[in-house]
């Protein structure tokens, strides 16, 4: 078995009441916000991570009508609390739209084709998930190992990378170095699983939690209205959330400063029909009124623009559009009991006088396709839809209630977190700190964000985009593309290109790849991808954005809106004269 570095070894309720005499000895405490004793939080911030699965930026923001006959917003709590009580970052993207890809490009503060970390497969190409991040320099040069070092307590909980405990690939005791406490699903199926789950703690299973083969909704064996504070039956939502809680009161009583990734599997869907996840009793069938949003892109009637790929997708049906809204009613339902569990986290940290010295972060690894340009389902494209997610962060010295343009990724998430903790990697990254931009929310960056997508050529995957056409699912197709100004261009492994003005086009239902007023634009984004693609370090940070080519901006009639070609903005106080064009306004990336 790999040996973790840490010395923990004890399950979240053990070790807090082992350690509560010698902590309240060692430490001065004081009386807490809601006048309990706490001890004395630690001078460095603590960092929690809340990442979902699958989650897109509709499901943050859909809202239904509420027994009162009101709209009320399906994560209110997540709203309220992070989204009015922190910054919202309204251009944040995944740069490989794709579990596993993205949640090693998020510790590693390092671009996918960087950290080796190119699928959820390991058997393909040699360069997917758990296994080739265990067994590459991420292994010992990652956010975990980073924080510990710098003497903070590093905490995982949930799901970790695909295929983490799957023989022949790892046991489902292993242990990856640099995580002071690991509470993490122990294999692709119980991950999968909201019940009849087990949990790898600290080299010790745990579990079975729930009966694998269950009837959530019998009222007999799981009451339909159990609240979260019970375990919700175990289920996998509601139980990960009461970990992460014990996990902060703990580190309380320790007085030290800690990091804590808490990984939900919701709203990614699970091994039991119906389609989507399950959703806690609770919640169950409280969404049924909501349908999946019918965007201009929804079923999209003109493709002709777009890839071969998507021009070879026949129109959803009504039977697939059922389909599409069955699936998205339970992850929406899903994600309430995640709403719930932001809620209980931030009321833990009050209770233990940890609030106001803690950042949290919400996002997600990647997208979700929802019926957008005719695909039913998946992700992988970079299309928005896929690519473009939410990130919203409270903290100390934030602002509440504002909103950053800032274009930002997730390879800029590891150095963000290490500014915070004034930790340090032993490595150059490919990312840049957001954290300038979120505590001066109108400064705008003006570097690019490169998506990046690596398939192989296999003909079992060659057959599996064959099946995925014929069903109106995303083919898995290798690209790369650049995300900068207004722009975004991509460039297929087939040598099939779009070009999107996001400004003018936010739906991306007009590819301006041969209009001519676009090809001097097209040109320069072209050659900027080159240079991009095989980034590394300050190469990935270049402030492309100064150097864009002006194009004449026209109503397009395809287009969802048209906008003037000159906007004004406001400046930040100290920092000289702001854009006053919109080709400067949406300069939104890089330091």
């Amino acid at each position: 078995m790999r040996q973790a570095t840490s010395a923990w070894r004890l399950p979240g309720r053990l070790l807090a009441a082992a350690l509560l005499g010698a902590a309240t000895c060692a430490l001065a405490i004081a009386l807490n916000e809601s006048g309990a004793i706490a001890a004395v939080p630690s001078r460095r911030p603590n960092v929690i991570f809340i990442l979902t699965d699958d989650q897109d930026m509709d499901e943050m923001y859909q809202t239904f009508t509420n027994p009162q006959g009101h709209q009320v917003p399906v994560m209110r709590n997540t709203l309220r609390l992070l989204g009015r009580g922190g910054v919202t970052f309204a251009n944040y993207y995944v740069s490989d739209s794709l579990c596993a890809p993205s949640r090693a490009t998020y510790l590693t503060g390092a671009y996918a084709h960087n950290n080796g970390v190119k699928g959820n497969n390991p058997e393909i190409g040699n360069d997917g998930a758990y296994p080739t991040f265990i067994h590459s320099p991420a292994e010992h040069h990652n956010l975990a190992i980073w924080l510990q070092e710098a003497g903070y307590r590093t905490i995982h909980i949930g799901k970790f990378l695909n295929q983490y405990g799957e023989p022949p690939y790892s046991t489902p005791t292993e242990e990856p170095p640099g995580w002071s406490d690991w509470e993490t699903l122990n294999n692709e199926s119980s991950t999968h699983h909201f019940y009849g789950y087990t949990l790898n703690v600290n080299g010790a299973l745990q579990g079975p939690f729930g009966n694998l083969d269950y009837e959530p909704r019998d009222p007999v064996t799981c009451p339909q209205y159990a609240p979260p504070e019970s375990g919700g039956c175990n289920y996998q939502t509601d139980v990960l959330t009461q970990r992460a809680q014990e996990q902060i009161n703990t580190s309380t009583q320790l007085g030290q400063p800690f990091y804590m990734a808490l990984d939900y599997i919701t709203p990614h869907g699970d091994f039991h029909p119906p389609a989507g996840p399950e959703p806690a009793t609770r919640y169950y069938g409280s969404l049924a009124s909501v349908r999946v949003p019918e965007k201009p892109n929804f079923n999209e009637a003109n493709v002709s623009d777009k890839p071969s790929f998507i021009r070879n997708l026949p129109r959803l049906n009504p039977s697939q559009i059922h389909e599409i809204e069955v699936e998205y009613q339970k992850e929406l339902e899903s994600l309430r009991s995640v709403d719930d569990g932001v809620q209980q986290i931030v009321e833990t940290l009050k209770r233990d006088g940890q609030l106001s010295n803690t950042y949290i972060f919400y996002t997600s690894d990647n997208g979700y396709f929802e019926g957008e340009h005719r695909i039913k389902r998946s992700k992988f494209l970079p299309y928005e839809s896929s690519t473009h997610l939410p990130l919203l962060v409270r903290g100390p010295g934030l602002k509440p209630d504002t909103t950053s343009d800032a274009l930002v990724a997730n390879v800029d998430l590891a150095p963000t977190i290490l500014q915070i903790a004034q930790a340090h990697a032993d490595q150059t990254l490919d990312g840049f700190s957001m954290l300038p931009y979120a505590e001066h929310p109108r400064r705008l960056s003006k570097g690019a964000v490169l998506l990046e997508s690596f398939f192989g050529s296999s003909s079992d995957e060659a057959e599996a985009a064959a099946e995925s056409t014929k069903s109106n699912s995303a083919p898995p197709i290798s690209y790369v593309g650049i995300r900068v100004g207004p722009y975004k261009y991509i460039e297929y492994v087939d040598g099939e290109t779009e070009l999107y003005d996001m400004q003018t086009d936010p739906y991306e239902l007009s590819s301006q790849i041969d209009n001519p007023d676009f090809f001097s634009v097209r040109n320069y984004l072209a050659a900027q991808l080159s240079l991009l693609r095989n980034c590394s370090g300050p190469s990935c940070r270049l402030p492309i954005a100064d150097d864009l080519p002006p194009i004449r901006h026209s109503c397009n009639p395809r287009a969802a809106i048209c906008v003037s070609p000159a906007t004004p903005v406001t400046s930040i106080e100290g920092e000289g004269e702001g854009p006053t064009s919109l080709q400067a306004l949406t300069h939104t990336a890089g330091p």
